[in-house]
């Protein structure tokens, strides 16, 4: 079998015949790092990127996807969710769009369905696939990152799609400036309420 195939390559070659390089596709989120008070709101950006990296253009295009992330629900909740529109040439939400994002805690499910009229030449390399509104409802850090062995992409025929890379994302959750002043002042007057009461006894 090693052999067949090593002739195979072999005449590939001879001929002059450059076989498709594989898609080296890349999931991120964006901005990678943020900060927020208790009951602040940030976004992150969901990206796909690689899709079509040569003129050719003969790299495939993103027909579905079914993402899964993860964070602390101790520390955040997802709030709401947007998705792109390019896996819809034909217009805007003709594609099957769902998310999950309270069946189970510190856990946001995306799925999108191409509406049939994705090819390579109608959808570019690099896009945004969702957006993704998450609020701080704890104090502390938490990694919003995905989980690809519960996620899945296939092209417009419905093959699967390898991920080659991951860029996953951070949250940090800090009480206001005016919590801050507030505490450090409390404590200034209890060290000096207890310096006079050690003068007292002395």
């Amino acid at each position: 079998m090693k052999s067949i195939s090593k002739l195979l390559l072999a005449a590939v070659a001879a001929a002059g015949i450059t076989l498709p390089a594989a898609a080296q596709l890349t999931l991120s989120l964006s901005p990678t790092s943020q900060s927020t008070t208790l009951g602040g709101m940030t976004t992150y950006n969901v990206n796909i990127s690689g899709l079509q990296s040569r003129p050719e253009g003969n790299e495939p295009a993103l027909g579905s996807f079914l993402l899964t992330l993860d964070y602390n629900p101790a520390i955040a909740t997802a709030e709401a969710v947007s998705f792109g529109n390019y896996l819809s040439p034909s217009g805007p939400g003709n594609d099957t769009q769902m998310f999950d994002i309270t069946s189970t805690p510190g856990v946001i499910q995306l799925l999108d369905e191409s509406d049939g009229t994705v090819t390579p030449a109608n959808q570019p390399s690099s896009f945004t696939l969702a957006t993704i509104s998450i609020e701080g409802i704890g104090f502390g850090s938490t990694p919003v990152s995905f989980d690809l062995s519960n996620s899945s992409l296939s092209d417009e025929a419905s093959n699967p799609l390898d991920v080659s890379k991951v860029v996953n994302a951070s949250l940090t959750v800090v009480p206001e400036p005016g919590t801050c002043a507030l505490a450090i002042f409390g404590l200034g007057v209890l060290g000096f309420q207890a310096r006079r009461r050690a003068a007292r006894l002395s």
